[in-house]
């Protein structure tokens, strides 16, 4: 069985904890999923796994923090990483989005976007670094496979510029790749808005209401996207 491992880097042992009880949900889809507890200044020493993630969790993400990150570089981490902090300083956080295989999550966010990421760094599945405001939401739609009868009851928990989280209750027959249509009704102003989309990535156990999760990336004109996000 393969071993999973997910060095989580926190300035307490507390806050490691608290982060291990976030993922623990990710043990039903790699079985061999272990997590290390660590401090930010040990990573560079503590790291021998090549197949790992590494969750760096800080306050605000400034100099100090960074000499660990490269450190751990420096160490020979190929690794993906992932950073958690408030982004205070622009020129730091800039520097740090960079930086290949980091990925960096501004706080505050949700349980949800930490174990989506965490997941897509296991599959050894790049993790496009996140360039639009999330909109938090949990209105109704309807998601439509291009090119078949196909249609399926959803609900969008969040919405970018980019791209939507949806989550549905029964099986799907949706894949990574597929084209789709997503017909979102927003009742407070009495619209329905149609988009196109594809599947980028897809889970069997969803992480607001349990069921199945996807995530699709928007393909339509800007200006639709803007129009539905106002509506928020």
């Amino acid at each position: 069985m393969q071993n999973f491992y997910v060095y989580l880097a926190s300035k307490t042992e507390q806050e490691n904890q608290i982060l291990s009880r976030k993922l623990d949900v990710l043990e039903p889809e790699f079985p061999g999923l272990r997590f290390i507890s660590l401090h930010p200044q040990g990573l560079a020493s503590s790291v021998a796994e090549t197949m790992a993630v590494v969750v760096i969790n800080v306050q605000e993400w400034n100099r100090s923090e960074a000499i660990s990150l490269v450190q751990l570089r420096e160490a020979g981490y190929r690794g993906q990483v992932l950073v958690m902090a408030k982004a205070n300083a622009t020129a730091a956080v800039k520097s740090l989005q960079a930086m290949d295989g980091v990925v960096f999550l501004e706080k505050p966010f949700e349980a949800k976007d930490l174990i989506g990421i965490v997941r897509k760094m296991l599959t050894e599945r790049a993790v496009a670094q996140r360039v639009h405001r999330r909109y938090n939401t949990n209105e109704s739609a309807e998601v439509e496979l291009y090119g078949r009868s196909d249609r399926f009851l959803t609900k969008v928990h969040n919405m970018s510029k980019g791209g939507a989280y949806l989550e549905f209750q029964q099986p799907t027959a949706l894949k990574v790749g597929d084209m789709v249509r997503v017909k979102v009704e927003l009742k407070d102003v009495n619209r329905i808005y149609t988009m196109p989309a594809r599947v980028v990535w897809t889970s069997r156990a969803a992480s607001v209401r349990g069921g199945i999760g996807a995530g699709v990336e928007f393909i339509g004109t800007p200006d639709v996207k803007k129009t539905i996000l106002k509506s928020f």
